[in-house]
């Protein structure tokens, strides 16, 4: 890849599958370099003649705003420059532009965030009597209807679907090789006994807040509102047979829209006869949970083997696996297959390591690409992320067979743009010369 930010820009803007937090953190960074790249990002995305509300939501839509304000202050501002050049009129003033774009950033945060009281946020008469400045030509009607739809529908970032499984896959494939199974089960089972706060998604109603805790002694997972000092209830714990991380993987999650952000603290316990869905209160949180119950679910199914629910499961998680390596392949192996595929070897691109070789942003984003370093030996990005790991058992797994057919033309470039129909003529075509020229068995006696 070159290293002109245009290019840079143009990268993160069209390869599917990046990771939405890290090209945040880098278009934020305050290296001289990555300020080119995120003016060149924001000059690259076309905002000319749409509100600014509608522009931001477009531009948040395709990576996730970085935490730090200085961060933050950067890619507003990189927006706000960008609008303004691509609709003067409605600005006297380029600062104007900025100071709504950041008004903009604080309604959303004010107005959507749960931890803020309902007593602090924000009227449409505060965000108008706010932005003032920014009047003429923009009046207060135009204001208050921004003000409308940005409290009816918050800011989000567009979470990719391959994202989404790389990151769900990287969490399911646990590294056992130092710690075994039992030392881990009693290293964590303290923190499972003290339980924690999660909001519980039901098959009815609306989600709440609920003390999750582990009873050794009886060997149940309970769960109760301790508010109302009500009986907890409870799944025994022999009969957890599978874990599932996400907001989308169960019948019970399917039926509420959960925002996208929320989605890497969602996770469900599998038991017999029911499912428990709950939400961390962080990534961190939801980590140690699924970890430990993950190991509970092996030591039960180890149990369960010779049973026909066992199958069952078994039947149900190779499906999904499956799904899930054909939606790999759709979206970013066959749409990036160049890539992916080393022609003048006829195999999947291979690397070698580096010595000293550090992680690099694209690396940690998109980790099927590979550059050289300054002693030419080249450097194995994929090594570096779990999404690389992956992409080296996703071929070892085969090609799909729904994708078999799809497949030859890439790999063999097929520059003189075969089709099938030409094949078959010419494979008749070389036939029957054959046969007519070959001498039978008898010619060769004689």
């Amino acid at each position: 890849m070159g290293k002109e930010p245009e290019i840079v820009a143009d990268f993160l803007l069209v390869i599917p599958g990046l990771c939405k937090e890290k090209i945040g953190e880098y278009l934020g960074n305050h290296n001289e370099y990555n300020i080119s790249v995120l003016k060149a990002y924001a000059l690259k995305i076309d905002f000319e003649d749409i509100n600014i509300d509608e522009a931001m939501r477009l531009y948040l839509s395709l990576f996730r705003l970085p935490k730090e304000s200085q961060q933050i202050d950067r890619v507003i501002e990189a927006f706000s420059n960008s609008y303004y050049d691509q609709n003067i009129a409605m600005f006297r003033e380029r600062d104007h532009a900025y100071v709504l774009a950041y008004s903009l950033i604080f309604l959303n945060t004010m107005n959507h965030n749960k931890k803020v009281d309902a007593n602090r946020r924000i009227t449409k008469e505060q965000f108008i009597k706010f932005n003032e400045k920014a009047l003429d030509p923009i009046t207060k009607e135009c204001l208050g209807k921004i003000y409308e739809r940005i409290v009816k529908e918050e800011f989000k970032t567009d979470t990719d679907e391959v994202e989404k499984i790389y990151d769900r896959l990287s969490m399911l494939q646990m590294d056992e090789a130092e710690v075994s199974s039992k030392d881990m089960l009693k290293m964590t089972t303290h923190v499972m006994v003290t339980g924690d706060v999660f909001i519980k998604y039901g098959r009815s109603g609306n989600p709440h807040n609920r003390y999750v805790f582990l009873q050794t002694e009886s060997q149940r997972l309970c769960w109760q509102d301790k508010k109302r000092k009500e009986k907890a209830r409870y799944i025994d714990i022999g009969s957890i047979i599978d874990i599932e991380l996400g907001s989308t993987r169960t019948k019970v999650f399917q039926k509420y829209n959960i925002a996208a952000e929320l989605d890497e603290r969602c996770f469900s316990i599998i038991a017999n006869n029911r499912t428990l869905d709950l939400q961390a209160r962080s990534k961190e949180v939801r980590a140690t949970w699924v970890n430990y119950f993950q190991l509970i679910a092996k030591e039960n199914i180890k149990r369960k083997e010779k049973s026909e629910e066992y199958k069952r499961i078994l039947s149900e998680k190779k499906a999904k696996l499956k799904q899930d390596l054909e939606t790999i392949w759709e979206n970013d192996i066959l749409t990036n297959f160049a890539n992916h595929w080393d022609y003048e070897n006829h195999c999947p691109k291979k690397c070698k390591k580096s010595e000293g070789a550090k992680k690099g942003f694209i690396a940690s984003i998109f980790p099927c690409l590979s550059s050289e370093d300054k002693n030419s030996e080249e450097v194995d990005l994929a090594a570096y992320t779990s999404k690389g790991l992956f992409l080296d058992i996703v071929w070892r797994k085969g090609i799909p067979p729904r994708f078999r057919k799809k497949i030859w033309p890439f790999a063999i470039r097929n520059n003189l743009e075969l089709t099938k129909s030409l094949y078959d003529i010419i494979i008749t075509r070389v036939t029957t010369r054959s046969n007519d020229n070959v001498p039978t068995h008898n010619d060769l006696r004689n």
